[in-house]
């Protein structure tokens, strides 16, 4: 930076105080996700943005968690390991669900995502699946990766 002029040594200055905000929101954003204390109003914002939260409005898993419903009322028919998956986060506490929780979850079928030698890659496909599913029927689905951990709904959520 020797020879630098005043002009050149302050845009860097201005282009780190960015770079520092942009770090300090996301970190702060990532802590609220898998805080103990994250509130479930701040995890449906970000879950939804720019969707107006409706009073009681909550996503559903019926018909013995083969279909998911929206709060629009739209729903999504789930497949054998797309019912377990979402069955088991949404039983779980605050939709949260360690990986190593699942791989442990008592399964009567042998899916490949409760066999932890392969499950990580197999579960993250068959999640990426999900979401496209989703998408395809006009739903923005609140669940969200935490790295090197797990996964969860971001969103208020009921299994019927």
């Amino acid at each position: 930076m020797a020879g630098a002029s005043t002009q050149e040594l302050q845009a860097i200055l201005l282009q780190l105080d960015a770079d520092l905000r942009k770090l300090t929101e996301t970190v702060e954003r990532l802590a609220r996700y898998i805080g103990t204390q994250a509130e479930p109003d701040a995890l449906e914002q970000d879950a939804q943005p720019g969707q107006a939260n409706q009073a009681g409005a909550r996503w559903t898993l019926r018909d013995h968690g083969w279909t998911l419903v929206s709060p629009e009322g739209k729903t999504l028919t789930l497949t054998t390991a797309e019912r377990e998956f979402m069955t088991a986060l949404l039983t779980s506490p605050d939709h949260r669900l360690a990986r190593k929780a699942l791989y442990a979850r008592p399964s009567g079928m042998d899916m490949p995502m409760a066999r932890e030698g392969h499950a990580s890659r197999g579960l993250d496909v068959m999640v990426s699946r999900l979401r496209r599913k989703a998408q395809l029927a006009g739903m923005r689905l609140p669940l969200r990766s935490v790295r090197r951990w797990g996964y969860m709904f971001a969103a208020e959520a009921v299994a019927e």
